[in-house]
């Protein structure tokens, strides 16, 4: 994973010089704001702003470069029982979680339909992800007698590579002829990496080690700007 995790950021570094040198191709800069979704309850509706930058390739691709940030608190609940010899034991775990989330992100995008009022492009993008958090809980327990105890802890830093699909309507000339209204929707997949440490309930815990899926739907102004050697 730690060879994969260079080659993630060799890529970066590499698409970063090729924009540079490649400049007279048509760039975009966008600013979007977002909800995401997962199945990870940590994760679920959690909001976030982002901003990428966008660079044409010929007639039918973009390549894009952004980052985004994303901050949720969650609150759930989750049950479950334990049998021990004549004991009956109902646990019943309350999780107020605070978690963040960075992302480095690059895609390929190919251009479905492209005219003077309307885009709609489609393609794939791996992420390098930063991952991290806090919890304050309680768990409620017990046969006869309930009882209940408190605990709160780090979610230690996690480094994780994401894979998915990016899908894109842009809606040109909004308000200005160099505006487009953009909507986006992002699954994603971010794969597991190291060992679990989460059944520790003090101090600092490793949860965020195992698979977690990801869906983002996107709204957000795309800003072009003049290209290079041309006017209008």
């Amino acid at each position: 994973m730690l060879l994969e995790s260079r080659s993630i950021r060799k890529l970066i570094c590499i698409v970063i010089f090729l924009l540079i040198a490649r400049s007279s191709f048509a760039q975009e800069l966008e600013l979007c704001g977002s909800i995401g979704s997962s199945s990870d309850m940590k994760f679920k509706d959690a909001y976030g702003i982002g901003l990428q930058y966008q660079q044409g390739i010929g007639k039918k691709l973009k390549l894009g470069l952004g980052t985004h940030y994303y901050h949720n608190n969650a609150h759930f609940t989750t049950e479950s029982q334990l049998m021990g010899g004549d004991i009956y034991s109902h646990y019943v775990t309350r999780y107020d979680v605070n978690s963040q989330r960075f992302s480095l992100r690059l895609n390929m995008q190919v251009l479905l339909r492209d005219n003077d009022f309307l885009s709609v492009s489609l393609g794939p993008e791996v992420s390098y992800n930063f991952v991290w958090g806090r919890e304050d809980n309680s768990i409620w327990y017990g046969a006869a007698v309930p009882n209940r105890y408190y605990y709160s802890r780090y979610l230690d830093l996690a480094k994780k590579i994401g894979a998915g699909l990016i899908s894109k309507i842009e809606i040109k000339n909004f308000i200005n002829p160099r505006l487009s209204l953009c909507l986006n929707l992002r699954s994603e997949l971010m794969f597991r990496n190291g060992a679990n440490r989460s059944h520790s309930y003090e101090g600092s815990s490793k949860v965020y080690w195992m698979i977690i899926d990801y869906s983002e739907l996107q709204i957000g102004l795309k800003y072009r700007f003049k290209t290079i050697g041309k006017t209008k």
